[in-house]
């Protein structure tokens, strides 16, 4: 629950977690009728949206902007345009929609783009769950069903070892089939520059 401030809380044990912070900025549309069923993200530009249940668009775009742990999270009128001018520019039907509110958040990131997920490796009983790259509400249903297993000796559906929070005790490096090789292999990458 921590997030970013994970390296904080850890540091002091000695733990050393490498976590960058971006914020990721939200507009909430009115309720309109049904636009989409599924979560929707566009290569290029990074637009993204989806519609809940009550009918409201939320609305994004990235990359995420890099900031600083105790810098003010706020919510940035160019971010506002940028986010609503290309998506109109996306989907033309949208261009009456109202914006009824935004929000900003933060997202932990680590430099391979995976959660450091598993115990620490000097400290008895000490779990991490991290660094999950903005993606954390959407699999903590998950995460924490692996993790409670893992924590009780048993083995959880789905294994933890590709998450291990030592993984970044040695260098990291790349293996060729991780490297996207078009803008479609970019989308999971959050703050990724964009391809030339």
């Amino acid at each position: 629950a921590a997030a970013g401030d994970s390296v904080r809380l850890l540091e002091p044990l000695g733990i050393k977690t490498p976590i960058s912070l971006a914020l990721h900025q939200i507009l909430v549309t009115e309720k309109l009728p049904p636009v989409t069923g599924p979560y929707l993200r566009c290569a290029s530009p990074r637009i993204s949206f989806c519609q809940t249940a009550s009918g409201t668009l939320l609305l994004g775009l990235g990359p995420a902007s890099d900031i600083a742990p105790d810098a003010p999270q706020r919510v940035e009128p160019k971010k506002i345009e940028a986010i609503s001018t290309e998506t109109i520019r996306l989907v033309p039907s949208l261009k009456d929609a109202h914006i009824v509110r935004s929000w900003s958040g933060l997202f932990d990131l680590t430099p391979d783009g995976r959660a450091m997920i598993g115990p620490a490796e000097h400290i008895a009983g000490l779990w991490i769950a991290t660094g999950f790259n903005g993606h954390g509400m959407a699999i903590a249903p998950a995460v924490t069903e692996s993790l409670a297993l893992s924590i009780l000796g048993a083995s959880p559906v789905v294994g933890l070892e590709a998450f291990a929070p030592t993984r970044f005790e040695k260098p990291l490096v790349s293996e060729a089939s991780e490297q996207p090789v078009s803008r479609i292999g970019h989308l999971g990458n959050l703050v990724a520059p964009p391809i030339e």
